[in-house]
C-alpha cells in the first residue's frame, strides 16, 4: 500500500538485505514486504493499530532492509517532495573541498547553508530525528513509534533497522517533510518527548544522500540540529 520510504541508510549503517522473507505477509501480520526489501506496516483489516507491531529484534538484516510505517491513508497529510539530484550540490562541495586544500578561512556554516538552500529549492525537504536503541528495548520503542505514526500523532513516516548479526543497536528514524522549518522540527521533537523519547540529533535526508556522516571527507557537521537547540518546556517558536 505504501510507496518507497523516505531516506536511505542512516549513519549507524545497515547491511544490504539478503534473501527476503519468503512470504509477503505472515499470518496475523499487518505489514507487507515491498520490492525494495522494506517491511511496511499497512494496518490491513484493522480499524486501529492495537496489539504490537513487527518485532525488529526478531527480524534480521538478511531478510529486510528496513521496517517502516506511515500514517493511515485517511490521516496522511504529506506534501509532495522533490527528488535528489547529486549534481546540484557538486559546485558547492567542490568549492568547499578546494578551500580546505588551500587552507582558506571559510565558515562551514556557509557551505551547510548553501546545501540546505539547494535542497529546499529542489523540494527535497525530508529529514529525521534519530534514536539509537539497544536490541532488548527496541520492540517496545518501535511499538510506540509505529502506533503513534499510524494514528497520525507523529511525523510523515518512521522506520527502524532490523537486527544485525552479532547484535548491536537499532536506529529509529522519525520523519518530517519540512526539515528546514525549525518550528516543524521542534514540534516533532516535542511529540517524541511527550512519548518519553529523547533523540539527540536531527539530520536532513540531503545530508544522508551526500554522505555527510560523522567521518565525511568535507569535515562538515553531520546533523542540522541537536536536541539542545530545543530546550524542554520551550515552545518551538521561542526556539527560533
Amino acid at each position: 500500500r505504501f510507496s518507497a520510504g523516505v531516506g536511505g541508510s542512516e549513519e549507524a549503517g545497515v547491511a544490504a538485505p539478503g534473501p527476503p522473507l519468503k512470504k509477503q505477509r505472515t499470518a496475523g501480520s499487518r505489514s507487507r514486504l515491498d520490492a525494495q526489501g522494506w517491511l511496511r506496516f499497512d494496518g490491513t483489516g484493522m480499524d486501529d493499530v492495537g496489539g504490537q507491531a513487527e518485532r525488529p529484534s526478531e527480524i534480521s538484516t538478511s531478510q529486510v532492509a528496513w521496517i517502516s510505517c506511515r500514517p493511515a491513508p485517511e490521516r496522511l497529510k504529506r506534501r509532495a517532495l522533490g527528488s535528489f539530484d547529486e549534481s546540484k550540490y557538486k559546485d558547492t562541495l567542490d568549492t568547499w573541498e578546494k578551500s580546505i586544500a588551500e587552507k582558506k578561512r571559510v565558515k562551514k556554516s556557509a557551505t551547510v547553508d548553501s546545501i540546505c538552500r539547494i535542497a529546499e529549492d529542489e523540494g527535497y525537504t525530508s529529514g529525521k530525528w534519530m534514536l539509537f536503541v539497544a536490541r532488548e528495548g527496541v520492540d517496545e520503542v518501535w511499538d510506540k513509534i509505529n502506533k503513534a505514526t499510524w494514528n497520525g500523532e507523529l511525523g510523515c513516516s518512521a522506520k527502524v533497522s532490523p537486527s544485525e548479526p552479532g547484535g548491536g543497536s537499532h536506529v529509529v528514524c522519525v520523519y518530517t517533510d519540512s526539515c528546514f522549518d525549525k518550528q516543524a522540527v521542534g514540534e516533532l521533537l516535542r511529540k517524541l518527548r511527550d512519548l518519553g523519547f529523547n533523540p539527540k540529533s536531527f539530520k536532513p535526508d540531503v545530508f544522508t544522500m551526500l554522505g555527510i556522516d560523522s567521518r565525511n571527507k568535507w569535515r562538515l557537521p553531520p546533523t542540522l540540529y541537536t536536541a539542545k537547540d530545543f530546550p524542554e518546556g520551550q515552545g518551538a517558536e521561542e526556539g527560533d
